[in-house]
């Protein structure tokens, strides 16, 4: 782009790497990676990392379902978002922990929570959603569906290769 890098404008990217790595991110880092070129003129996917950043380019619908597909005519809960890419993580994660059968194992001295899916397994998912998207087909959204016995994270695009993983999607 012909935007010039401002950290001013990337405050929850630059908080986030502070609180990952313990250390500031330095234009050395960001042109490194791809972020900047040489003339600290951002790059159009370093664009969707901006704090007031909002497109449908990114949108994301999230849909908690009654029955076990979508042809139940009753939805039990419905968000969408189309932001910052780091606040999308953080706005999935939250749908689907607030929106999922969750539980508490008793303790002696207290209680233990219990999730209807691993965190580190819905982390997973809404990052590679995020990140293997292929944001140039126009009008099309990640979708986060949530049935009572599953939840689907579909993503729009395909392989680069343009192979059909028949056997590791049907697990």
């Amino acid at each position: 782009t012909n935007e010039i890098y401002d950290p001013d404008e990337f405050t929850k990217l630059n908080r986030k790497y502070y609180e990952l790595k313990n250390k500031n991110l330095d234009l050395k880092t960001l042109l490194s990676i791809g972020f900047i070129d040489k003339n600290n003129h951002i790059s159009r996917g370093a664009m969707m990392f901006k704090d007031n950043y909002s497109d449908n380019k990114v949108l994301i619908t999230l849909t908690e379902w009654a029955g076990l597909d979508k042809g139940s005519n009753v939805v039990i809960g419905t968000e969408t978002c189309n932001g910052n890419l780091l606040d999308e993580v953080e706005t999935c994660i939250s749908f689907i922990k607030s929106h999922s059968v969750n539980g508490y194992r008793k303790l002696d001295f207290g209680r233990e929570s219990i999730f209807s899916f691993p965190e580190r397994a819905v982390f997973e998912g809404v990052v590679n959603a995020i990140c293997h998207r292929n944001y140039w087909i126009n009008g099309s959204q990640i979708e986060i569906n949530i049935y009572p016995n599953r939840l689907e994270i579909t993503s729009p695009g395909s392989l680069v290769s343009g192979e059909i993983m028949q056997k590791e999607t049907n697990i």
